[in-house]
């Protein structure tokens, strides 16, 4: 399923490597987890670097439209920020496990305040045995206007 999410397309986003920045994805899978806090395991994952003079809302606003209008995605009322990341968790109903997350790593402490790349990523979820029902997200959408469906 997470194969059906394209690079997205906004200037100067490049797939990363296994070896490039290891401790930053590292950083973004323990954070994710710890996010979910024991609702969600993650399946795999797809990580990405956006150079700092990248547009991070378009490559939000793409996964957005991608997963909701190609392939039905609900936006959950899930946690969606800690210390080390931000996330945003929809219920596809596709198999094999019916959820997917965009995640992105807030910039560390001791980050080099010259460097605004961001690594960011999609995450397969599979929902683990006896979490709780999900909650479709209440708000009115991150960026505005009515409840998403």
């Amino acid at each position: 399923m997470i194969d059906q999410l394209p690079t997205p397309r906004a200037a100067n986003v490049h797939p990363l490597t296994a070896d490039e920045r290891a401790l930053d994805q590292q950083r973004l899978s323990r954070g994710v987890a710890t996010l979910l806090d024991g609702r969600f395991s993650i399946r795999t994952q797809r990580l990405f670097v956006l150079g700092g003079d990248g547009d991070w809302i378009a490559v939000q606003h793409g996964a957005r439209d991608h997963v909701e209008t190609r392939m039905g995605g609900v936006w959950l009322d899930a946690p969606t920020a800690n210390e080390d990341v931000t996330a945003m968790v929809w219920r596809t109903g596709q198999p094999p496990s019916g959820y997917l997350a965009l995640a992105w790593l807030q910039p560390a402490d001791n980050a080099d305040p010259e460097d605004r790349s961001q690594v960011f990523g999609y995450f397969e979820l599979e929902k683990r045995v006896g979490a709780p029902e999900d909650k479709d997200n209440p708000k009115a959408g991150m960026f505005g206007g009515a409840p998403r469906r």
